[in-house]
């Protein structure tokens, strides 16, 4: 890796981050913040990127205080995102269950426009000083002390370096949006359990309404039912269905748009960081979105690989192996409360997908390169 240089007080400690989503520019803002040049390359996407519907996702409550931190908080509330002010959950034998976030400590969660939350994270590194490299840049790089690894699930820096990315399972997202006829009257977000996976509805900031189903790659519907068979799978979850159908969306409409299918494991990388490099956000682990902390999690960790490498600027030999162990105990106690959560559904314990999640699931022993 000739582009990385020791830290030293002989040239100006400049970090280069793979990566253009949430964990990569909350690790921006947090280096900018404490006097560290960034350059941030994005990944190459293909031109079929483009075409997907626009993309919702979920922040908890936890959030708010670590948008503060970035100092993007003011311009969230002004962005038009959707309060969430519950979450509804079929799972588990006692049936629908419910979370008011209304007497939250911490404030409601919020339903989010990633095209605008990610513009703003953008905006807050750019007036900060982030220098932006295009991703088909040919030009000979400058030197960086450091390299941040935020390229997602498919960890590519990192595993460049050697590292292996461990799998406990090989879950599927399948998402799809479309539009509503009627205004959402709950605001609530809803996880429904089903033999095969389970979904998650929840409305979407312009008009739309996100839907998510989750399975294994071998439990999915065929290629060649394409998006009819994942409609089929919806008949299997009433409570998602008419909902749907109560705010006018049409079935139909998913079928008509583009949709993504997406990796959803629960994953780690072997190690986090080697000589002069560390991996944050996705790239360093994968949660089960069951957990319905992703950008939550994305953030703290941006700004925890942030203060590792200010560390190491400042002498700390330390800093990274620190910085890896928080990130082992933290995958740790997401393996437990998962574990925990998957048990709790007993209805369909006779089904693959959660006898699958009954016995621990990941084990640190399955791995891939891919």
């Amino acid at each position: 890796m000739s582009t990385v240089r020791p830290p030293g007080r002989q040239l100006p400690f400049t970090v280069r981050i793979i990566g253009d989503g949430p964990a990569a520019l909350a690790t921006a803002i947090g280096l900018l913040q404490g006097g560290v040049a960034v350059r941030c390359r994005p990944p190459r996407r293909p031109a079929t990127a483009s075409a997907l519907p626009p993309r919702a996702d979920s922040l908890s409550p936890g959030g708010h205080a670590l948008l503060a931190r970035l100092g993007v908080a003011e311009a969230f509330a002004a962005d038009g995102h959707l309060p969430c002010h519950a979450h509804a959950c079929d799972w588990g034998p006692g049936g629908l269950r419910h979370l008011d976030f209304i007497s939250h400590p911490q404030g409601s969660a919020w339903q989010v426009d990633r095209g605008r939350f990610d513009g703003r994270l953008r905006e807050r590194a750019l007036a900060l000083g982030l220098q932006w490299e295009p991703p088909d840049n040919t030009e000979a790089a400058p030197p960086v002390q450091a390299i941040v690894d935020a390229s997602g699930r498919s960890s590519h820096f990192a595993r460049r370096q050697g590292a292996r990315r461990l799998r406990g399972d090989r879950q599927l997202a399948w998402l799809a949006s479309a539009p509503a006829a009627h205004a959402p009257g709950d605001g609530m977000s809803l996880v429904e359990a089903t033999a095969d996976g389970w979904w998650y509805s929840a409305p979407a900031p312009g008009g739309r309404w996100s839907l998510a189903c989750f399975t294994d790659a071998d439990l999915r519907p065929s290629p060649a039912q394409g998006h009819a068979g994942w409609l089929q799978r919806l008949a299997a979850a009433p409570r998602t269905l008419d909902r749907l159908i109560a705010h006018g969306v049409d079935a139909r409409h998913l079928a008509l748009q583009p949709a993504r299918l997406l990796a959803a494991d629960s994953s780690r990388l072997d190690r986090f960081c080697g000589s002069g490099w560390l991996a944050v956000g996705d790239a360093a682990m994968g949660f089960d979105p069951l957990s319905a902390h992703g950008l939550t999690v994305a953030l703290q960790s941006g700004l925890h690989a942030a203060q590792a490498l200010i560390a190491l600027r400042d002498g700390d030999a330390q800093a990274l192996p620190a910085y890896a162990a928080r990130l082992a105990d933290a995958f740790d106690a997401y393996q437990r409360q998962r574990l925990a959560l998957y048990r709790d559904e007993t209805r369909h314990a006779c089904h693959r997908y959660w006898q699958r999640r009954r016995h621990g699931g990941y084990d640190g022993t399955t791995s891939s390169s891919n």
